[in-house]
């Protein structure tokens, strides 16, 4: 079987999981969407069961759901981008530009978001408590750490070429008992009954190697 067939073949409907799907759609929306809710919450809880002691906790509180809601906005194209990487298995070549996206657009989401490392903040006399206080800026750098874990997304990403090679034959053995049970998906030419035998006897073939 010639590798353009395979790979063509390969992003069809019947070739995925739509519970894989809809199973990496809920993870991406509990780490993108809920946790960073949750996190603000929980924040938000924090800032009230404490003494203020003159300090305005409700406005550090909003310039931190600045980032949170950035990383929520900037995190969409993850959760759509989790779809088919959960509905094509391991070993499906589909699975190649969705995984390699996926890891390159997390790195780059990683410094869109903490503006390349660097946290910062607007603070006051009011917002500090503190009288005569015009402004203060503060920054947290953590550009060491947001490089890291952006160098580690795209090794990552590139990372799709090795699963694909690892899990190809166990990908092929379990497509191949899927079309022995059920029968091979046919063509529109009406000319697919050839085409099935073939495709099968390739498949028997790499399992028995």
């Amino acid at each position: 079987m010639g590798m353009k067939e395979d790979a063509v073949s390969d992003f069809r409907f019947r070739r995925g999981s739509p519970g894989g799907a809809f199973l990496s759609l809920s993870k991406a929306i509990v780490k993108f969407i809920m946790l960073p809710l949750g996190i603000l919450a929980l924040i938000a809880g924090i800032g009230n069961g404490l003494p203020t002691g003159g300090m305005d906790f409700a406005a550090i509180i909003e310039q931190l759901s600045v980032y949170l809601n950035r990383l929520m906005v900037y995190a969409i194209p993850l959760v759509i981008l989790a779809i088919p990487l959960g509905f094509y298995p391991k070993g499906n070549y589909a699975r190649i530009p969705f995984k390699l996206i996926y890891g390159l657009y997390l790195a780059l989401l990683l410094l869109l978001f903490t503006d390349g490392g660097v946290l910062s903040m607007s603070l006051d006399g009011s917002t500090l408590g503190i009288e005569g206080l015009t402004a203060v800026k503060v920054d947290l750098r953590i550009q060491t750490v947001i490089y890291i874990l952006a160098l580690i997304s795209v090794v990552k990403a590139f990372m799709a070429f090795a699963e694909f090679g690892s899990y190809r034959k166990d990908y092929l053995k379990s497509m191949a008992e899927k079309e022995e049970a059920g029968g091979d998906d046919r063509g529109s030419d009406g000319n697919s009954d050839g085409k099935s035998k073939k495709r099968r006897r390739d498949r028997k073939k790499m399992r028995s190697e």
